[in-house]
């Protein structure tokens, strides 16, 4: 009887772990779609200038410092605002993150190595796609007086 007990709730703790792993599998897939977002919306003509913009002002950054990190580093936008957000949460410098995603570490490898929260990465990210939709709107010459 203490045998099934004890068998019993290991399957239960096996089970959980198995739940929790896919949840966070689920936000990491959650995330990636909408980091997606952010890089294809660049690829349209006035889309790069639209992100970086948007990007910048909601990481706290220079859209110049944006363009050299792209160019430094061969990311898209989304892996840049995904590398900032999880260095942003972990307490390290961005070539820290990226350094760790150029030798393969995905996002959500890190993210779970240094505890980082998902939901709030893909919080922002949603947040950032939203402005980024918001500002795509709005005509050029409105952009240029800063409205």
């Amino acid at each position: 009887m203490r045998n099934r007990i004890v068998s019993g709730a290991l399957a239960l703790l096996l089970l959980a772990s198995v739940a929790w792993a896919s949840k966070e599998e689920r936000e990491a897939k959650k995330l990636d779609k909408e980091l997606k977002k952010v890089s294809l919306t660049a690829t349209v003509i006035d889309g790069r200038r639209v992100v970086n913009r948007v990007m910048a002002r909601q990481l706290g950054v220079s859209r110049k410092q944006l363009v050299a990190e792209r160019k430094q580093t061969g990311f898209v936008y989304g892996q840049l605002f995904g590398a900032h957000e999880v260095g942003r949460q972990a307490g390290m410098k961005f070539d820290q993150v990226t350094g760790e995603m150029k030798q393969g570490h995905s996002l959500l490898e890190i993210s779970e190595q240094l505890d980082v929260d998902l939901k709030q990465i893909l919080a922002d990210a949603k947040t950032l796609n939203k402005k980024q939709e918001n500002r795509s709107r709005v005509r050029p010459h409105r952009e240029r007086r800063g409205e």
